[in-house]
């Protein structure tokens, strides 16, 4: 969290989305390649940890993103706490998922 927030004045929140997805994608692959039977815990314990590594820089960018695209347009500036609320329930849904 502490990287997201200090590359996140230095750095397009696109490639910080970007950059979450492929620690998701690395930590998937882990889980894939990795877990198997009779293996030492940091094979089960790593590709976790990689994939959580990768949910700040996607969650917060992609709001940041999100609010950025609704303040240009002023015809929305009505729905934006609307658009906010459906936006976090979008996520909610793909956490339980």
């Amino acid at each position: 969290m502490i990287l997201n927030i200090v590359l996140s004045g230095k750095v397009h929140d696109t490639i910080l989305v970007g950059v979450g997805h492929m620690f998701w994608i690395i930590g998937g692959l882990g889980m894939y390649f990795f877990w198997q039977r009779d293996v030492h815990a940091v094979n089960f314990v790593l590709p976790i940890f990689i994939s959580c590594m990768g949910f700040p820089f996607i969650a917060s960018c992609n709001r940041s993103n999100f609010t950025k695209a609704v303040a240009t347009k002023p015809a929305l500036e009505e729905s934006v706490a609307l658009m906010q609320s459906i936006l976090s329930m979008a996520s909610s849904v793909a956490g339980f998922v």
